[in-house]
């Protein structure tokens, strides 16, 4: 089977993606959330046995996306001048979400 990979693309940092550290084997589905009090995103992962597999168990897994930026790897589309790998981590560490609804 083809290795599966999270990537983060913020549109406020266009020269870079964060490539996620954790696995996305047997993911069927995928929804992203927001925490309105606290305004931190998490995303939820339903894994299972794919589309032709037999039955098999099934799992839900819910991650803080700041959790996932800390231990992220950075990989750049575009190398800015002062930017480094902590750095682009540390911002997009801080930042709180909004809801457009």
């Amino acid at each position: 089977a083809p290795v599966q990979k999270l990537y983060l693309f913020h549109p406020s940092y266009t020269n870079v993606l964060l490539e996620l550290r954790n696995s996305t084997d047997q993911v069927i589905a995928f929804t992203a959330a927001l925490f309105e009090r606290s305004r931190h995103a998490c995303y939820v992962l339903l894994r299972g046995p794919q589309p032709g597999e037999g039955p098999g168990p099934v799992s839900l897994m819910k991650r803080k996306l700041k959790e996932d930026i800390l231990v992220s790897r950075v990989i750049w589309l575009r190398h800015m001048a002062g930017d480094n790998e902590q750095h682009i981590r540390d911002r997009l560490y801080r930042m709180r979400f909004q809801s457009r609804d």
